[in-house]
């Protein structure tokens, strides 16, 4: 890993082993503006007229790789990213992190680690949006307090693990979706003092220790007396809404931020839930 100018941008970094070269802005950005083999064309586009400019409140090209978020659509998904960027080392791994985005609070990070002796590099897209708001401007957007529902927050493996790649959440005690839960009227009956899996990982391999595993969780939230369990997994959300057999239901945090909002139900599609939510 080494400090390097390209192309007018004095600083970037670059990653190299004996079969692939990776370099990535820090003066814009994130971009990953290089992609070769050692000495080798660079197999991404880069504007030629745009290389070396920094700075300005239009949006540019540059060209390389950068992360955005879906669907894309303007102004959202072009927001200028001319500004310097943050650049950690994290043993193998480059974390580039730039200034959160102003006009939606998003927060990205790039994370780049070469595969040892292959052609390969792993590039890792982490974005973070409704926590980084914070407590204040999340309660000011709520318009319809859900204050009816006892939450169970279920994190899940996915969003957890692996914990050695800067994730924004803590891997061990992970308190984004009870802050989350709790800053929109909902009561947060049970914490992640120790994340839970609900056993869907294994369901292809081992069918029956995979329902114990579902069941010993929605148990544990049962006594705890919740009557909702929220997720922001997808495959977490199937476990307990399709397999589960204590009929608890289950929101996806996407949900229960719109319910706070005010959405109607019609418009969430809470009628396709098979275990009905409490509205």
């Amino acid at each position: 890993m080494q400090k390097v100018a390209y192309r007018g941008w004095q600083n970037a970094y670059r990653l190299a082993n004996d079969r692939i070269e990776v370099v990535a802005t820090l003066d814009v950005g994130p971009r990953v503006i290089h992609l070769s083999v050692p000495g080798g064309e660079n197999l991404f586009g880069v504007m030629p007229e745009q290389a070396g400019l920094t700075g300005g409140d239009e949006w540019r090209l540059y060209g390389g790789h950068r992360f955005w978020h879906s669907p894309e659509a303007k102004p959202r998904t072009y927001f200028p990213d001319n500004t310097p960027v943050e650049a950690v080392i994290d043993g193998d791994t480059l974390r580039l992190i730039p200034p959160v985005e102003t006009t939606t609070g998003i927060q990205k990070e790039i994370d780049l680690t070469l595969i040892d002796g292959q052609p390969q590099v792993e590039v890792r897209h982490i974005l973070e949006k409704v926590h980084s708001l914070g407590e204040d401007k999340l309660r000011s957007m709520v318009s319809c307090e859900q204050s009816g529902l006892k939450i169970a927050p279920h994190t899940g493996c996915h969003f957890l693990r692996p914990s050695g790649i800067g994730l924004p959440e803590d891997p061990i005690a992970p308190a984004m979706l009870a802050d989350i839960a709790s800053w929109s009227g909902a009561e947060v009956v049970n914490k992640e003092f120790w994340p839970e899996c609900c056993g869907g990982g294994v369901s292809s391999v081992d069918e029956g220790l995979s329902s114990r595993m579902l069941e010993r969780v929605a148990g544990i939230y049962r006594a705890k007396g919740a009557n909702c369990i929220l997720t922001p997994c997808p495959f977490c959300f199937s476990q307990f809404d399709l397999r589960q057999k204590g009929g608890l239901p289950v929101l996806y945090i996407t949900e229960l931020i719109a319910m706070a909002m005010a959405a109607p139900a019609e418009r969430l599609g809470l009628r396709y839930h098979r275990v009905k939510v409490m509205q």
